[in-house]
């Protein structure tokens, strides 16, 4: 298996060589080809930019909440945010607690469920969302797990400080410092989008491959390129016009829209679901924290650091965990095929690729009971 995921990476390697000097590699055709895919995305996505900018600050329009005494030391909650150290919230009738808690330098914001003497769940969500993406599985699973779903920093109410270091091994680092503050030694782990991404990096900070136990990584790419249409990444890491795209009123509808020419979703979520997503995107400062990661890293960028390039080892070495790759049957650029021999190509003989009928991106809230009911099974060690 070793020898097969090494010829794969020499060959992408070789890929990448020869498309460098077909397009003569130079500083000046790369600035060309960047530019040019900006333009065509600015032109894609220019209805979007051009709609009013929204952002909120400590505009609070969520329900009642109770207050409990928390588990972690409080921290003082980032600018704008409007929940509290240990307030508690009600979903799908599940006690959810609020804590702001600092950690490797920054503030995270996450919400926990469940017993803590049972085995730990991490959550992390991806683009663009917050731990709310998730909260149908929080709930699900707080019967027989203790979960905890972070805010990635730069989202949601979490730190959104341009200081950080917003890059994925920073991103990682500070995830890492977080379970260390809450004695979380072993976890399991479950992440989608960006926040899978996360996950990779999170897997080669020392000492944490063999403190997950399992993984379920939703939706991201993993051995092979991502397929076409591609998110407009050269947009998202854009100084310039990246934050107007993620400010604009309609930017999180365009992602939500079943009825869209390229649907992200398979089916349209209800309206109150969709409103707190909008509504937990657009804290003042996301847009650019955002923005900032987005102009450190790409699909190919990752891929890249997964498989290894100029000799070195890639982040497939530390993905040692059995992992279940979950994936969509109807995300427009993740197309199943892609996913084909990704079970045998990562390390552990144990992983497991279910590409879920009639779902699209957004799969935790598109089939909210049949993840949480795969997640279960997987973490229960229970074939597929």
């Amino acid at each position: 298996m070793k020898e097969r995921r090494d010829v794969y990476r020499i060959l992408y390697l070789v890929v990448l060589a020869l498309s460098a000097c077909s397009n003569d590699s130079s500083f000046a055709q790369d600035t060309d080809d960047h530019s040019s895919r900006l333009q065509a995305q600015i032109a894609q996505f220019k209805a979007v930019l051009d709609m009013e900018s929204y952002t909120h600050c400590n505009e609070n329009v969520l329900g009642p909440v109770t207050h409990s005494k928390p588990l972690y030391p409080a921290a003082t909650p980032p600018p704008c945010s409007v929940n509290r150290h240990g307030e508690i919230e009600f979903l799908q009738g599940v006690a959810m607690t609020h804590h702001f808690t600092e950690a490797g330098g920054m503030t995270f914001h996450f919400v926990t469920a469940g017993n803590p003497e049972n085995p730990t769940i991490l959550m992390v969500h991806g683009l663009p969302e917050s731990w709310f993406g998730f909260h149908h599985q929080v709930a699900e699973l707080s019967d027989e797990y203790y979960v905890i779903a972070i805010d990635l920093p730069g989202y949601g109410q979490s730190d959104k400080r341009l200081t950080l270091d917003h890059t994925f091994p920073g991103h990682a680092r500070y995830t890492a410092a977080l379970l260390d503050k809450l004695g979380e030694r072993e976890f399991y782990l479950v992440t989608h989008d960006r926040g899978s991404v996360l996950g990779d990096y999170l897997t080669a900070v020392p000492d944490m491959e063999k403190r997950i136990v399992r993984w379920v990584r939703m939706e991201q790419t993993a051995n092979e390129p991502h397929g076409e249409p591609r998110p407009p990444h050269a947009l998202f890491g854009d100084p310039q016009y990246g934050p107007i795209l993620f400010k604009s009123s309609g930017w999180v509808r365009t992602s939500y829209d079943a009825s869209a020419e390229i649907a992200a979703v398979a089916r349209d979520l209800p309206e109150e679901i969709f409103e707190r997503i909008r509504y937990e995107w657009h804290f003042e400062g996301v847009a650019e924290a955002v923005n900032a990661n987005f102009q450190t890293s790409n699909f190919d960028i990752e891929l890249a650091e997964r498989l290894g390039t100029d000799g070195s080892p890639g982040l497939i070495e530390t993905m040692t965990m059995p992992i279940l790759f979950l994936q969509g049957e109807f995300d427009p650029g993740q197309h199943p095929e892609e996913y084909e021999n990704t079970a045998e190509f990562f390390p552990n003989e144990n992983n497991e690729v279910v590409i879920l009928e009639g779902a699209g991106h957004f799969i935790a809230s598109e089939q909210p009971h049949i993840v949480g009911a795969y997640i279960r099974t997987f973490f229960k060690g229970e074939r597929l």
